[in-house]
């Protein structure tokens, strides 16, 4: 486990942005559903540890959303309208899925979870070991049950995440053709809204 957490760690203190391909499958227990949606992500490194991202599906559906400032946005451009969340309950959920595995140091990990070793392996032809992490944070508690993560043998980065909230739901995530991308700009990780888009507020 510690070689496993050293590795993650060197490879956070080093992470500046990466580019990836994503899948993404979004599981509902109460009526045992899933669906799945795939795309491309950006992800920025912050020194405060916030999200800085853009996911942009393409299948089924064009849909863009982007993480910034404790804000959430998503852009449906089938009706040119762009959605507009506080991040409020969902910031642990967020901020723990899209940055441990690549910006949150093993210090962080271990004060935050209690960490269990599953074993070796292979997802997408890559060498991984497997980690459960369960929080012991309240905060993080109410919304996140536990998490598992595939962190490369080779690079110290996550390959697949398993996001279990209390419900049963879970949000399971692979990455593909991922690159690190030290020179990723603040814009790259922005929505090109057009113009005349139209802007709604659903939580007020």
């Amino acid at each position: 486990m510690d070689s496993v957490l050293a590795r993650m760690d060197k490879a956070a203190n080093n992470f500046q942005g990466m580019t990836s391909n994503i899948q993404m499958i979004s599981h509902t227990a109460i009526i045992k559903e899933s669906t799945e949606e795939s795309g491309t992500i950006a992800l920025r490194g912050t020194k405060t540890k916030t999200v800085n991202a853009l996911i942009n599906f393409v299948k089924p559906d064009t849909k863009s959303i982007a993480f910034r400032n404790k804000k959430v946005q998503i852009y449906l451009p089938k009706i040119n309208t762009v959605q507009e969340y506080d991040m409020g309950k969902f910031d642990s959920l967020l901020t723990q899925g899209l940055l441990i595995g690549f910006a949150t140091p093993a210090k962080e990990i271990r004060k935050n979870y209690q960490i269990k070793l599953l074993g070796e392996e292979s997802v997408a032809g890559q060498a991984c070991t497997k980690l459960e992490l369960t929080p012991t944070q309240q905060t993080i508690q109410q919304h996140l049950s536990r998490l598992e993560l595939w962190i490369s043998n080779t690079t110290g980065l996550p390959v697949q995440e398993k996001l279990h909230q209390q419900s049963g739901d879970y949000t399971q995530i692979i990455y593909s053709d991922m690159k690190l991308v030290p020179g990723l700009t603040d814009q790259q990780v922005q929505l090109k809204l057009p113009a005349d888009v139209k802007k709604e507020y659903p939580q007020k």
